[in-house]
């Protein structure tokens, strides 16, 4: 089983390539606009390591939330390397390989990140017999109204001005001691056993996880 990852829904772009055991490579780039040379990246390492579409299994893509541009990218990429090799797709969100980095050191974790507009994009999870649980899904939320409701959290963050907020609201809360970035080594182990289950999610139904405040809302007029 060899499964190929992409996680672009942060300025910090990463690939990989293997198994659950084994990686065949492992790229990442921290820099605005990164993702828009990923195609180039993943053509010189597969080169580089004499890999080929069809040595991959399935593809893995972190649903975000984050960048708009950057998750465009990614699923644009994925849904065409499964078209073009006829290979499924297994999404996960790209908080919870953030979380999976953190599991072994806490029990309760909150993510969050910036969603501009004074709004956190958050999502708490609980660990409990090695197992990952989320108690709040992926949403738009005041920093006021997530911290209210995660007291008892460890909170984990990407951004360090976000960190930084995070740590001037009090001794109480608690905050991880530096960024964590979402991580395409990371997606594929999550991969592994939806592969083996062959939980997979069919291209014309991909979509990132775009999340918005209700007066950024198109309506159409009727």
């Amino acid at each position: 089983m060899k499964l190929l990852s992409i996680e672009t829904s942060t300025q910090m772009v990463s690939c990989a390539l293997g198994d659950e055991k084994k990686r065949i490579f492992r790229f990442s780039r921290n820099k605005p606009r990164a993702a828009s040379t990923l195609i180039g990246d993943i053509k010189r390492l597969m080169d580089t390591h004499r890999a080929t579409f069809a040595d991959i299994d399935a593809f893995v893509i972190g649903s975000g939330p984050g960048s708009f541009t950057g998750l465009r990218i990614g699923y644009s990429l994925v849904k065409g390397f499964s078209i073009g090799a006829n290979k499924p797709v297994i999404e996960l969100g790209s908080f919870l390989s953030i979380v999976t980095q953190l599991q072994s050191e806490y029990t309760r974790i909150a993510v969050v990140s910036d969603a501009r507009r004074n709004l956190f994009y958050g999502a708490s999870y609980r660990i409990a017999n090695n197992k990952i649980v989320r108690v709040k899904k992926e949403g738009l939320y005041t920093p006021k109204e997530f911290i209210a409701h995660h007291s008892d959290y460890v909170f984990v963050t990407y951004d360090e001005h976000i960190r930084q907020f995070l740590n001037e609201q009090g001794r109480n809360l608690s905050v991880h001691r530096g960024c964590v970035w979402p991580d395409a080594e990371v997606l594929i182990t999550l991969a592994g056993p939806l592969y083996n289950k062959k939980k997979y999610v069919k291209c014309d139904t991909l979509k990132p996880l775009y999340l918005y405040p209700k007066d950024c809302q198109v309506k159409r007029i009727k």
